[in-house]
């Protein structure tokens, strides 16, 4: 309707979607356009502000020098590269629990890292990383980035019904999986806030499954 042309990608092609956009720019640059390139999930070191100021208005309403952590799902890494960024500009000393939906643990580390190192440069900010306060959680997306297991299912739609919260499939619904199984069903007094960071129309692809688990 709004004229966009769409372009789609195999996995093996996926995998080279960012020299893949690069080329179609510069292509459309020769012809004369304006191009404007989105990657993967938005992360860019001037998407991550918007996670770099979530921090800032976090503070506003809790006082962080008391919380442990905070735990989000990581897909393209932006979130927590934010967050990291954030924390590091109010000197705090708190944890960022990444838990991984896509990528190895490995290069989503990378990825998060590379953000949060580009956007110090890039805008000159006076704060320093400290690499241990980013925590990578590995093992939840065993079933695979578009799957979901049962026992994920029926977290999710017990927290629903308990609370009217709804999470996703991909994202974090996996992430709260990580964060039941780290620190809801540990003792008491960890401290640690789980960010629900969107997703919801996952839900819908997956709505058999949501109400079988009822």
């Amino acid at each position: 309707m709004y004229g966009a042309e769409i372009s789609f990608l195999n996995k093996k092609n996926y995998n080279s979607v960012n020299e893949i956009m690069g080329e179609e720019s510069a292509s459309l640059i020769n012809k004369g356009k304006k191009v404007y390139v989105i990657p993967e999930g938005g992360s860019t070191v001037l998407g991550i502000w918007g996670y770099i100021s979530f921090i800032n208005e976090l503070s506003e309403q809790v006082d962080l020098r008391k919380i442990n952590g905070i735990l989000s799902a990581a897909g393209s890494g932006g979130t927590a590269a934010g967050m990291l960024v954030g924390a590091a500009l109010n000197k705090l000393k708190i944890k960022i629990y990444a838990v991984n939906v896509l990528y190895s643990k490995e290069e989503l580390w990378k990825k998060i890292m590379f953000l949060a190192e580009g956007v110090i440069e890039e805008y000159n900010l006076n704060c320093t990383l400290d690499e241990s306060n980013l925590v990578i959680i590995d093992g939840y997306s065993k079933e695979g980035y578009k799957n979901i297991s049962d026992n994920k299912v029926k977290l999710i739609t017990s927290l629903a019904k308990e609370t009217g919260i709804l999470l996703d499939p991909t994202y974090t619904g996996k992430a709260f999986a990580a964060y039941y199984d780290k620190f809801l069903s540990k003792a008491k007094g960890n401290k640690v806030i789980f960010l629900h960071s969107g997703g919801l129309f996952g839900a819908f692809a997956k709505r058999g499954k949501y109400l079988h688990n009822l």
